[in-house]
């Protein structure tokens, strides 16, 4: 059971007190292919400049390049953007909290500085902010908005949108181009209660749950959640989003987590956020790390 998607993740003090039959796979662009074609962009964009490069493109051709919104959407949208990067080599949050490592001098400054130029290049809408996260579903459905960054949860809603458009998927872009992790989330988790009469007939169905593949597949199936090296019958979408999967080199964790402070998904929405009323990258940068020396567990 220890090498269920994310357990060694979300181990705390040495023990994993819970593991999971898949994850949620969330650092993925959703993209419209008329909208792609029309702006002649023939190869998925790899790393960050490339893909900043296409979105202009796309502004050229009279689309908004990437669709996102306020309130919880926009420092999700970076997180899945940028912690991947962030995570590639070793554990950044414990090395931040030791002192050995800072936001400032990390891929979060790097993708903090492309955001800031995509607002200023009119590459998001300016008054994203106001949007909730209903209207940026909206806003890529019906064709206006190119490029959607979002988790795997959104595929049966454009399954079941009848765009006018065929919708596809890539991997969000990494600083150099090359394979970096999935952000994600534990998908149907199981932990044994304390306080349970059972618990070596819990962990027993707890262990065929996690790790019988036809059990796997069917629980998978039922929400929509993956696993690598583990298909079943879904959509199109759902085909591509799986084979992202397969070809990461594995999973990273969010903004919250093992080691994480406590509300540090809400600091990185509010510095995200602040881009927009005109907080420079760097002061950003700088406002993520003070904050972990004011919450970080010393």
């Amino acid at each position: 059971m220890l090498d269920t998607p994310l357990a060694e993740q979300n181990r705390v003090d040495g023990k994993i007190w819970q593991v999971a039959t898949g994850a949620q796979i969330q650092s993925l662009v959703f993209y419209n292919k008329d909208a792609y074609a029309a702006a002649g962009i023939d190869e998925l964009p790899t790393s960050l400049d490339d893909f900043t490069a296409d979105l202009q493109k796309l502004k050229d051709a009279g689309y908004l390049p990437l669709q996102t919104a306020g309130e919880w959407v926009t420092g999700a949208q970076f997180a899945m953007l940028a912690n991947p990067e962030l995570l590639a080599d070793g554990d950044f949050y414990a090395e931040r909290t030791a002192g050995d490592a800072t936001f400032a001098d990390s891929a979060y400054a790097d993708y903090l500085e492309a955001y800031s130029g995509w607002i200023a290049d009119g590459l998001v809408d300016p008054a994203a902010l106001g949007f909730k996260y209903q209207d940026s579903i909206d806003g890529f459905t019906s064709g206006a908005a190119a490029s959607y960054i979002i988790g795997n949860w959104i595929v049966p809603t454009l399954d079941e949108a009848a765009t006018d458009f065929e919708v596809g998927v890539f991997a969000t872009p990494s600083l150099d181009g090359s394979p970096t992790g999935q952000l994600s989330g534990p998908a149907q988790p199981y932990s044994i209660m304390q306080g349970s009469k059972h618990h070596e007939l819990a962990l027993d169905l707890v262990e065929y749950l996690v790790s019988d593949p036809e059990a796997i597949a069917t629980s998978l199936a039922s929400e929509g959640n993956f696993r690598q090296g583990v298909s079943y019958e879904g959509s199109a979408l759902n085909t591509e989003v799986a084979a992202i999967l397969d070809a990461s080199p594995g999973l990273v964790l969010g903004t919250s987590g093992p080691g994480i402070p406590g509300g540090f998904g809400d600091e990185v929405n509010k510095q995200v956020q602040a881009l927009y009323v005109g907080t420079s990258p760097a002061d950003a940068a700088a406002a993520l790390d003070s904050w972990w020396d004011l919450n970080a567990a010393q």
